[in-house]
């Protein structure tokens, strides 16, 4: 028995020794026998084995089994991508043999794209890094479907490591089908193409034109192109598998220093330092303290304006500074009722208001520079006070820097973040003006000039359409009495705001007998929070409890608001909430999309998908916090449910900036204003102003303006 076995594994030294000289050595070999199987007999040869494989190789396997088993013969090939690919497998069965041994020839057939080079049918060929061929026997008992673990349990193995071409230097494959006549001559085309791999940027511009972040905690957010190499993709997510967060430090303990440079009369430059100590700036070897000096020589003209104010001030011992923009701005504004000829002579003033630090100013620099009224054409003026101005947080301003780069205008790049930033940076602040109630403030509304009827409810409190509401809500009129307070309460219709005035109505179209549920919610409203009148909780619940009985659903939420702020019952607010949201009540769905937002949904987890489904409903109903809200979910994507859209981020934080903004509304309202007293130079101007944002019914009324020659 021992002479046998001495026999076969010379037998098996020749065979190797014949497949050396007939093949060039493989990189690596390694056999194994089990002799603890009781298989001492058994044995599996690759007597060809190839350093190089070919897409189609035939390989020669000697084998013997003593008892009945499967033989199996598989490559296993690793990429940069991928590790250990199972690619091909062939296995068959081994009948008992009682001497001797057989010889089984296998086509190894190699996946196109490890074999031959890329052409129009095989779109990427990929480069292995690592290949090994491996064969094996094992008994029927121990052969299961798990082919994957047959090797390891195997009796008798063998495995040899190979290579195959890179991807460039392979053969380009014979296809059995008859393509197109064009696609054949692109391929030879292609063939006389030297091939290079395609360049992967490694630097990427974040910001490419100026931007003004005027507010705390904004920045534009960007999406990073990935690497379109797999290979490069791969090794990135490796090294970065956490967030890169460039964070700017101060020298010092919260100490910053930024240079100053200055340039003087002669010519010369001078440098100093600007130290920033808990967000308060001094400078370096410099007196704090205000000094004033006797101002020697002659104004010029140009100053002339400014120089009298000044002294009035000084003289009536008035040196609050604050005001003098909008003073100089007021001044300037107010020779445009002799004509547009007078923007010449505005021009001087307004930069000294802008200097000032009254931004509207500056906007309105920028839009005669950019349109060429009263200066010439100049862009980079124009620019520089867009950005003077959004700095300053004018938000007409900021419009139009969003619209500038929303649509690619007036030499800005078209750039969906950077028109989110303006954009998001007024909705913010429209959500702050509604809990302000600032008395200056001034309802959004968009009247076209050509609508004469709506243009005779815009004429104010002078206006027979106020007097008339007025008389009716005296005669008791309940629809009158609630639309003259709303008027009054929001500064709507050229109307003035006037809480008190509005408070007064409010409160008798909810005390009459039949009031409706419209009067007493409102009423109710202003009583728990104190809006003009002294705060009265309880007679304010009376009011909401009234009004919901009456079905009224904004009263049916503000029970459940007064439940979750005051009572700390989040579950009695839920019910009212969700009665109220089936009554389509936009206040009610977004209250529940921010219970899913925070996690604070009784029972519930937090829930960014209902969070964001609720915000949505909300929003398309006109909910103004949803849209701000749904603005933000766009710009950052939610996993798994929404993809991150700059272009919708854009268009809702637009929409909310468009309709509800005090300053914007403002500026329509001087618009319609002018035009009711005909003067027609001022509502040019201001309707020009609001047509650079961006603004349809202000491009609409500057183009009626211009065609009917005014």
């Amino acid at each position: 028995m021992a002479m046998c076995h001495l026999l076969q594994l010379l037998s098996i030294s020749l065979l190797l020794s014949v497949k050396a000289e007939n093949n060039p050595e493989p990189d690596t070999i390694s056999m194994t026998i089990n002799t603890q199987l009781n298989h001492q007999k058994d044995f599996i040869i690759l007597q060809n084995v190839p350093s190089l494989l070919t897409p189609k190789y035939v390989l020669r396997v000697e084998y013997h089994c003593s008892k009945n088993s499967v033989a199996g013969v598989q490559i296993y090939a690793s990429s940069e991508l991928r590790q250990h690919v199972k690619v091909f497998e062939r296995f068959w069965k081994c009948v008992t043999m009682q001497q001797g041994s057989k010889v089984k020839h296998i086509l190894l057939l190699l996946p196109d794209i490890m074999g031959y080079r890329e052409d129009y049918i095989i779109k990427n060929s990929i480069n292995v890094k690592d290949v090994n061929i491996r064969a094996w026997l094992i008994s029927e008992e121990m052969f299961d479907n798990n082919h994957n673990t047959v090797y390891s349990k195997s009796h008798a193995k063998v495995k040899y490591q190979v290579s195959v071409l890179p991807p460039y230097s392979r053969p380009y494959k014979e296809h059995d089908v008859c393509p197109q006549w064009y696609i054949k001559y692109r391929q030879i085309y292609v063939n006389m193409v030297i091939p290079v791999c395609p360049i992967q940027p490694e630097i990427v511009d974040l910001l490419t034109f100026p931007v003004s972040f005027s507010a705390s905690n904004t920045g534009v957010s960007r999406q990073l192109n990935q690497f379109t190499d797999k290979v490069l993709l791969k090794e990135m997510k490796e090294k970065h598998s956490y967030p890169i967060i460039i964070h700017h430090k101060s020298l010092y303990d919260n100490q910053y220093l930024t240079p100053l440079l200055l340039i003087t009369k002669d010519g010369s430059c001078s440098n100093d330092l600007i130290q920033f100590v808990n967000n308060e700036y001094s400078k370096e070897n410099k007196s704090n303290q205000l000094q004033s000096y006797i101002w020697k020589e002659p104004i010029a003209a140009k100053h002339q304006t400014v120089y009298k104010i000044l002294k009035h001030r000084v003289l009536n011992n008035n040196h609050d500074m604050s005001s003098i923009g909008q003073q100089l701005y007021e001044t300037a504004s107010s020779k445009l009722t002799f004509g547009i000829n007078q923007l010449k002579n505005m021009v001087a003033v307004l930069k000294q208001a802008s200097c000032y630090g009254y931004h509207k100013a500056s906007y309105m620099l920028s839009v005669l520079y950019n349109n060429g009224v009263g200066q010439k054409i100049d862009k980079n003026k124009s620019g520089l006070y867009l950005l003077i101005s959004s700095h300053g947080e004018y938000r007409v301003s900021l419009m139009a820097a969003g619209n500038k780069h929303f649509y690619g205008l007036d030499g800005c790049n078209q750039d969906n973040d950077y028109s989110f930033l303006y954009y998001k940076n007024i909705a913010d602040k429209t959500m702050q003006d509604r809990e302000r109630h600032d008395p200056t403030g001034t309802f959004t509304e968009h009247v076209r000039l050509t609508d004469s009827k709506v243009l005779e409810t815009q004429r104010g409190e002078t206006g027979d359409y106020f007097l008339w509401l007025k008389h009716q809500a005296k005669k008791g009129v309940s629809d009158a009495q609630i639309n003259i307070a709303r008027m009054l309460f929001w500064g709507q219709q050229g109307v003035d705001r006037n809480m008190e005035a509005a408070v007064h109505f409010y409160q008798i179209s909810a005390e009459a007998e039949d009031a409706t549920a419209v009067s007493l919610y409102d009423y109710g409203v202003i009583l728990i929070r104190g809006q003009g009148i002294e705060k009265n909780i309880h007679k304010g619940l009376e009011n909401l409890n009234k009004s919901a009985e009456l079905g009224h659903a904004p009263a049916i939420t503000a029970l459940g608001w007064y439940a979750a702020n005051f009572e700390n019952n989040v579950v009695k607010a839920v019910e009212y909430w969700e009665k109220a949201d089936k009554l389509q009540n936009r206040d009610a769905a977004f209250n529940l999309g921010h219970l899913y937002n925070s996690g604070k949904y009784p029972g519930q987890q937090v829930n960014q998908k209902r969070a964001f489904d609720y915000f949505y409903k909300a929003a398309r109903l006109g909910h103004i916090d949803s849209g701000v809200t749904l603005s933000q979910y766009y710009n950052q994507g939610v996993e798994n449910y929404v993809d991150r859209s700059t272009l919708y981020a854009a268009l809702w934080a637009k929409y909310i900036a468009e309709h509800h903004s005090p300053e914007i509304g403002s500026l329509l309202k001087q618009g319609v204003k002018a035009y009711l007293e005909q003067s027609w130079s001022e509502a040019y101007v201001y309707y020009l102003m609001a047509a650079e944002s961006g603004l349809e019914v202000a491009q609409f009324n500057i183009a009626y303006l211009c065609e009917e020659n005014h």
